[in-house]
């Protein structure tokens, strides 16, 4: 049992040894892709999507950075049938937008930096436009309510070192958009990629 033990504080130990060879401060460039999911409400309105990003990130310590991500993302469409005079009537709706993510990162010490966990958080500002379509006897409407309403995302992710310069990675995070309505919720799950700049 106290080998054991040891074993277990030694590999405990291994990992929780601040990072010694982070490059800091750094700037670093990078995208993100990958898939949107939305939970609650905005989950019965609308469907799976997906999106695509571009990424600034400044790490001013080894255990901290800051940055901003503009995200394009595409939700898909669901649809019901309501009953109605003459026939059933069919609501279709799908979501797109735009969002800017002002956030802070914090890694978590790590012996090796080659492989780094982080948290993630920070206010997010989103421009989304929710399209309805209504379909009834055979005729059409459609109609998209724009908005420009502020949020916050908070989630976790791990980084990977391929090179001196190049990271990729694996983010998930829970985003809040405080719309007209209720607050439309979604996770956001992606594939990152990061390149250092100068020196």
């Amino acid at each position: 049992m106290k080998s054991r033990s040891i074993v277990l504080a030694s590999f405990l130990l291994a990992f929780a040894v601040p990072a010694a060879h982070a490059a800091v401060p750094a700037h670093l460039l990078g995208g993100s892709a990958g898939l949107v999911s939305p939970t609650g409400d905005f989950g019965d309105a609308v469907g799976t999507g997906w999106f695509l990003g571009a990424s600034y990130q400044y790490r001013f310590q080894a255990q901290w950075a800051a940055g901003v991500d503009l995200d394009y993302f595409a939700f898909g469409e669901k649809s019901e049938s309501v009953p109605a005079p003459g026939g059933a009537r069919t609501i279709e709706q799908s979501a797109h937008g735009g969002q800017s993510q002002f956030y802070a990162m914090w890694y978590v010490p790590m012996r090796d930096d080659r492989f780094e966990p982080y948290v993630k958080g920070g206010y997010f500002h989103h421009r989304i436009g929710v399209k309805t379509t209504v379909t009834h006897l055979g005729s059409s409407v459609s109609d998209t309510d724009r908005e420009m309403k502020p949020g916050f995302g908070l989630g976790v992710g791990a980084s990977m070192a391929l090179d001196e310069r190049t990271r990729v990675g694996i983010e998930l995070l829970y985003c809040e958009i405080e719309t007209s309505g209720e607050a439309a919720d979604f996770l956001q799950v992606g594939l990152t990629c990061h390149y250092r700049i100068g020196k």
